[in-house]
């Protein structure tokens, strides 16, 4: 049985492709991200298994990528900010 209002919170395809709101499609970086994937896989068996075989592991390919990319958005946005107080 559903509580009052829970229905409301499902969204229906329609208003979904209406949504001229791409952002919900594109993946965000948050910057505990980083922190949550390793201390989560650090902390797990799988560390040893993702990072052991890294050649032949999508998953460890994956988190590597993302990993990057993170560390990528962060570099820029420090410059980003390091400029606009410079000026």
């Amino acid at each position: 049985m559903r509580a009052a209002g829970e229905q409301e919170a499902v969204r229906s395809p329609e208003k979904v492709q209406q949504s001229s709101d791409y952002s919900l499609l594109q993946p965000t970086l948050n910057k505990n991200d980083l922190s949550n994937t390793i201390n989560f896989l650090s902390g797990s068996c799988m560390w040893n298994e993702i990072m052991g075989n890294f050649e032949n592991n999508p998953e460890a390919k994956l988190v590597m990528s993302y990993l990057e990319l993170s560390m990528e958005e962060a570099s820029y946005k420090n410059g980003r900010i390091k400029q606009q107080r410079e000026q």
